[in-house]
């Protein structure tokens, strides 16, 4: 039971991770990066020259950093946003409390993963530097939500106190959706984009996450291997048992069949006894599963991608219900057993 909670446990845990992160946090179809500072005329150019596949656009500054905190240091990505544009089209900032308003000065809002790796909390100051080794302070206004990269964000107004000058470098796209919400071609309309005027790349959150989605079918196999590892250690233990259960009383077994016990009722009163110790072993297996599954969540948490550690009820309901499927097996395996057992051994004496 364990076993199997701990394999359900898995497979709830990172299934959704791909449309937690690209349904519930980032909206966005694409990410456009340019080679160049782009002014505030070029931005409304390749708003104009693209409005045939872009619904919408923020423009920002992304760049690659390094957190650090004691000892740790970790390469985070850093979003920098005006404070007067709305990200919530584009990236919903949550946690499991709500909404998190968007970073005041001097402020960053940071992904949960993050914090933890570095051992932070809501209120600490968080150091960042970037590739020419400059220094900035960062006061952790809340923790978000995210399965995939760790982010810190701050507003352009934190970023220029410090940094000097915000360069607008990247830009996320909202595409022309059909009538279902999807967007119809993102490998054309991503190619399109590409023949703009200062573009340097175009990243297609489909094919990403279609990438991400495929890496996470590997664990299917995982999970299937450890049920069957479950099923094997069930099988065996209660064979032994049953088999060891019916050599002992074999004699005991025999004198109620003389006495006009029925196939079934003699079964009954021998695999009761499984029945009975499968139930048992199964309520104490439920919640060492449940440990069983945080450790090892906690052994394939990778640096760039996180988990929502969680178990479905339904995993819960399913590990009982194959344990005892797995029971009924070994019962119906040593049914034939029994109807072997010669009614003359009960005559035979003690020795």
């Amino acid at each position: 039971t364990s076993l199997l909670v701990a394999a359900f446990g898995i497979n709830d845990s990172i299934k959704n991770v791909v449309s937690d992160q690209y349904d519930n946090i980032y909206h966005i179809d694409y990410t456009v990066t340019f080679d160049k500072d782009l002014s505030e005329e070029e931005k409304q150019e390749f708003i104009d020259e693209n409005s045939s596949v872009i619904s919408a656009c923020l423009f920002l500054n992304t760049l690659s950093v390094d957190a650090r905190s004691g000892d740790s240091v970790k390469s985070v990505n850093m979003i920098v946003i005006d404070e007067d544009d709305s990200i919530n089209k584009f990236i919903d900032l949550h946690n499991e409390d709500g909404p998190i308003s968007f970073p005041g000065k001097d402020e960053c809002v940071i992904n949960d993963n993050l914090a933890q790796t570095l051992g932070l909390e809501t209120g600490d100051t968080l150091t960042v530097f970037d590739s020419d080794m400059r220094e900035m302070n960062l006061k952790i206004a809340a923790l978000c939500e995210n399965y995939v990269y760790n982010y810190v964000y701050l507003s352009r107004v934190s970023y220029e106190e410090q940094w000097g000058h915000m360069e607008t470098n990247s830009a996320f796209v909202l595409g022309i959706t059909d009538e279902g919400g999807e967007v119809t071609d993102p490998s054309g309309d991503g190619a399109y984009l590409m023949k703009a005027d200062n573009v340097a790349s175009v990243s297609i959150t489909k094919d990403f996450r279609d990438r991400i989605s495929s890496m996470m079918k590997s664990m299917n196999y995982i999970i299937m291997l450890v049920v069957g590892c479950a099923g094997a250690l069930a099988f065996i233990v209660l064979y032994n048992l049953t088999n060891i259960n019916i050599t002992e009383r074999i004699r005991e077994i025999a004198t109620i069949k003389v006495l006009g016990f029925y196939p079934n009722e003699t079964s009954a009163y021998v695999f009761r006894e499984n029945l009975i110790l499968t139930a048992i072993a199964a309520v104490v297996g439920l919640p060492v599963g449940k440990i069983l599954h945080t450790f090892i969540i906690h052994q394939i948490k990778i640096d760039l991608m996180s988990f929502n550690m969680h178990i479905q009820p339904l995993s819960f309901l399913l590990s009982v219900f194959m344990t005892f499927i797995f029971a009924g097996i070994v019962n119906f395996v040593m049914y034939f057993r029994l109807e072997k057992i010669s009614m003359t051994e009960s005559l035979k004496s003690i020795e």
